[in-house]
């Protein structure tokens, strides 16, 4: 961490730091989270028409997505926190796109699909967000929420372009074109800017063993504490609200009257909000405590399950996708900022990677139980009315996370000339 951090250029070269953080964006924007999740809607119709399948079966896959990051994001964390965010997103890329690209010969088998959905989640095991998320996050100290929020912004640019692109191919060159298409975009344009940019930040790293112990808690400090439960229940919930409401927004929207095309639309609604969610909560999250700016976008996203409970329409359909995308942008901009500002970055990696994973079971309990509920009682609104319940609870207990023990400025102080002890974990002393 430097002084230097806000200047775009230093020395008369530009920041690396920020280099990063364009690079993390860009591979955001055409990563696994916008490929295999935000699009997977655009997929549901077709396959349906194609195999026969009904809409539980279908969706179930994206059920196994989740339940696969939920595998993957802690050995990534592991990874991340041994080799750092650049080896492990060059090394993935190339895997991921190839699993990716090999959707094309799917076969009239739900086994197979499913089995493509086991495959591809592993095969991208590096570049999910917190690979790069972590190697921005060792750039920045005073700016650490609003350049994760630009980061993270990657994957709303990535959810206003794929979703209308694939659904453009798929209309006109059918869904399997489509998935080679995606493929080949994501490989030539992520992996050699990674290349290039994406770089982690070496003066972040404990330099000594008495250096690690300042710099953050060891995991199983951190899982003991109350914040992680809280953070965890929490994002169990959010994994079913905005999981389950971007997998399935389309199919709603459908059943609701609207037409497929203006429903896809709204994919674009979703993703711009999701880009104004995450700069705007990033930057937010500099001024303001995080327990308050997550409290706030958590309570609002409950509207949006409330929009569908009481029977979505053409006028409300865009206020309920500018919630969804809201929720979907604020989520990982506060919890890559609370890891750091609550447990240093010692075990960055297997922390995030942990509760990230507790999001993805909560993901796919939620689109599991929204398909399966519609196929058994004829309607989505019962589950939508469950979901806002639980989303009112869940905002109302994050307001209970505590104070930081990492406040903006300390890490940055003990690097430069070792001052400052720390509070212990889940201490009371005020921060903001």
């Amino acid at each position: 961490m430097t002084n230097t951090e806000e200047s775009l250029l230093v020395g008369g070269r530009i920041n690396r730091g920020w280099l990063t953080v364009f690079a993390g964006t860009i591979g955001l924007a055409f990563g696994p989270s916008t490929l295999t999740i935000l699009s997977f809607g655009v997929f549901v119709r077709p396959l349906q028409q194609e195999f026969g399948w009904t809409l539980g079966q279908t969706a179930l896959a994206a059920t196994i997505i989740s339940y696969m990051i939920m595998i993957a994001a802690p050995v990534q964390g592991v990874l991340t926190d041994r080799f750092g965010g650049r080896a492990v997103v060059i090394a993935s890329i190339p895997a991921f796109t190839v699993a990716y690209g090999l959707l094309y010969f799917l076969p009239n088998n739900l086994y197979v699909f499913y089995g493509f959905w086991i495959l591809i989640p592993l095969c991208a095991v590096g570049v999910w967000p917190l690979s790069y998320l972590r190697s921005t996050a060792t750039w920045f100290d005073r700016r650490l929420g609003l350049s994760l929020g630009i980061t993270n912004s990657g994957i709303g640019i990535g959810s206003v372009v794929i979703p209308p692109l694939a659904g453009f191919l798929v209309a006109n060159y059918g869904w399997r074109d489509t998935y080679v298409v995606l493929a080949a975009l994501a490989l030539v344009i992520t992996w050699p800017l990674a290349i290039a940019l994406l770089r982690d930040n070496e003066t972040a790293r404990p330099a000594n063993a008495a250096t690690r112990v300042v710099m953050g808690s060891t995991f199983v400090e951190a899982a003991r504490t109350r914040t992680f439960a809280i953070v965890g229940l929490v994002f169990l919930v959010m994994g079913a609200l905005s999981s389950g409401l971007v997998v399935l927004q389309v199919p709603m929207l459908i059943e609701a009257g609207i037409s497929p095309k203006v429903s896809a639309g709204l994919a674009s609604v979703v993703g711009v909000s999701m880009i104004i969610g995450r700069i705007g909560t990033g930057y937010l999250l500099d001024y303001f405590h995080a327990s308050r700016v997550l409290m706030w976008f958590i309570l609002a996203s409950s509207f949006a399950a409330i929009a569908f409970a009481v029977g979505i329409t053409i006028s409300t359909a865009p206020f309920a996708a500018a919630l969804i995308g809201l929720i979907i942008g604020a989520e990982f901009d506060a919890l890559s900022y609370i890891v750091p500002r609550y447990y240093g970055y010692r075990c960055f990696g297997k922390i995030y990677g942990t509760i990230y994973a507790i999001f993805q079971l909560g993901a796919g309990l939620g689109i599991a139980a929204i398909g399966f509920s519609r196929d058994f009682v004829g309607s989505f609104r019962p589950s939508m009315w469950v979901l806002a319940a639980l989303t009112v609870m869940a905002g109302l207990l994050f307001s209970r996370v505590g104070p930081y023990r990492f406040a903006p400025g300390h890490i940055r102080r003990f690097v430069e000339d070792g001052a400052g002890a720390l509070p212990p974990v889940d201490s009371a002393a005020p921060s903001r």
